[in-house]
């Protein structure tokens, strides 16, 4: 499998169901992003679904970084995700918040 010399943020708040689909597409892809960073600013950590989603990514070899950080908007999630970005590039997901 390619990877990409990107990775891929993912910021999300209380979709659970929905992150792991999107990270279901991202990993079911033709280019394999370097590392996955979720940023959740969900009320609760779903355990079951990191569990989910890092099976997916260690399946697959890619590299996941997972904060669960205080609601604070979306462009904080955006700017802790991209201080823990480190490939040359980055490419950006909104799960609906």
């Amino acid at each position: 499998m390619d990877r990409l010399t990107a990775d891929v943020i993912i910021v999300t708040r209380d979709r659970y169901k929905k992150l792991i689909r999107t990270v279901q597409g991202i990993v079911s892809g033709k280019l394999l992003p370097r590392q996955l960073i979720i940023i959740d600013s969900s009320d609760n950590k779903n355990l079951s679904t990191i569990y989910k989603i890092r099976s997916f990514t260690d399946k697959h070899r890619v590299q996941l970084q997972y904060s669960h950080i205080p609601n604070k908007g979306i462009a904080y999630s955006r700017n802790i995700g991209i201080r823990k970005v480190i490939s040359k590039g980055l490419a950006q997901l909104d799960v609906k918040l």
